[in-house]
C-alpha cells in the first residue's frame, strides 16, 4: 500500500499593523506574510530552478521579473533561512 503524504501550507497574509509602516522594518509598499521554514525552502528551490531553466533573454518576459532580482530574492530567503537554522 502507498502511503500518501499531506501537505497542509501555512503561508498567510498577515495584516498590516499601522505601528509597522514607515519603521525601519516595514515599508507602507510592503506585504507581511507568515511562513514556515519548509515553506521558505520550497520557494527559494523554485526560484533556483527558475533561474537554471529560463535564459536571461526571456526571463523578465516569462516571470515578470529579472533574473537579478530573483536572484537577490533567493539570496535574502536563503539568509532567512540560515539565521532559524542558528536558533534552532
Amino acid at each position: 500500500m502507498l502511503g500518501l503524504v499531506y501537505l497542509k501550507f501555512l503561508m498567510k497574509l498577515l495584516r498590516l499593523d499601522p505601528r509597522w509602516v514607515y519603521s525601519t522594518e516595514i515599508d507602507a509598499r510592503q506585504v507581511v506574510i507568515a511562513a514556515t521554514p519548509d515553506e521558505l525552502a520550497l520557494i527559494a528551490n523554485s526560484l533556483n530552478e527558475s533561474l537554471e531553466a529560463i535564459e536571461d533573454w526571456e526571463f523578465q518576459t516569462r516571470l515578470g521579473e529579472s533574473h537579478e532580482a530573483a536572484r537577490a530574492l533567493r539570496s535574502q530567503i536563503s539568509g532567512l533561512l540560515d539565521q532559524l537554522r542558528e536558533v534552532e
